[in-house]
């Protein structure tokens, strides 16, 4: 079986400072935004970027399940962390799912250079940073409770299905959006290969969805990974709908994966 992945759309910018977005005027509570922060990284060589969005009733004296969000692939890689917040409406969907009574967590959008959340040979070693650098860094700093999820659209639900099924235990929930399901020259382990091999029982609930007009990510290839993910024993929901690899799609997925990472973290 043959799966392809085409680029992404670009994603937007920001610099140096950490700084406010705007939110909606009818939002008396405000989330606080952080944009354009920065971990370092041994693994990485170097700081990576990240922003982070905090919910309207965040305290520091409490702890919080964490939402990890993860972007596509992108011609501007320095900014790419900022698309959910810049294009994905982040900020007010979320904090919309707060006011709805949804539970309160944190979401972070990390960058990833265009190597799919992996570690690549001989250049940047992501997954290391990620899974053993990253993600305590952020739940030291910003109170995390141990309960995480993760998502991400095109590289980022390739990366939300790599991460899910390499490392079930850390995670709650995986929803991958449009996701690519294989890479140019992928490595091992591929994902076909991370199915046919992980452990049923321990694995995160899955959800997959995509649009029936995508011409990035095409409809057929995720409805083969479907295919095979359902082949090997493992429950998966899988939504397909009118839409294409954008923007618009995206937004309509965003409140469904909250909702299924909230009730997952209860």
């Amino acid at each position: 079986m043959t799966l392809l992945l085409l680029p992404l759309v670009p994603i937007g910018c920001g610099k140096d400072t950490p700084k406010e977005e705007e939110v909606p005027e009818n939002v008396k509570t405000k989330p606080t935004i952080k944009k354009d922060m920065s971990c370092p990284s041994t693994a990485m060589k170097r700081g990576v970027p990240f922003s982070i969005w905090l919910p309207p009733t965040y305290d520091a004296s409490k702890s919080y399940p964490v939402l990890y969000l993860l972007h596509g692939y992108e011609w501007d890689v320095a900014t790419a962390h900022n698309g959910w917040l810049e294009k994905g409406n982040l900020s007010s969907i979320a904090t919309q799912y707060v006011r709805d009574g949804g539970v309160p967590m944190i979401v972070v959008t990390p960058n990833c250079p265009n190597d799919f959340y992996r570690d690549s040979p001989g250049g940047d070693q992501y997954e290391t940073f990620f899974i053993q650098e990253f993600i305590p860094y952020i739940e030291k700093e910003f109170h995390g409770n141990g309960k995480r999820a993760i998502a991400g659209l095109s590289m980022g639900g390739y990366g939300t299905l790599y991460h899910g099924f390499r490392h079930p235990d850390m995670f709650t929930i995986m929803y991958a959006m449009s996701p690519a399901t294989s890479t140019w020259g992928e490595p091992k382990p591929t994902l076909a290969e991370l199915v046919s091999t992980c452990d049923k029982d321990k694995l995160p609930k899955i959800t997959i969805e995509t649009g029936t007009g995508d011409m990035t990510v095409s409809l057929s290839s995720v409805e083969s990974f479907v295919d095979l993910v359902k082949g090997a024993g493992i429950s998966v929901a899988f939504e397909t709908r009118g839409g294409g690899h954008d923007w618009t799609f995206w937004q309509i997925c965003l409140p469904k994966a909250l909702k299924k990472a909230g009730e997952s973290f209860k």
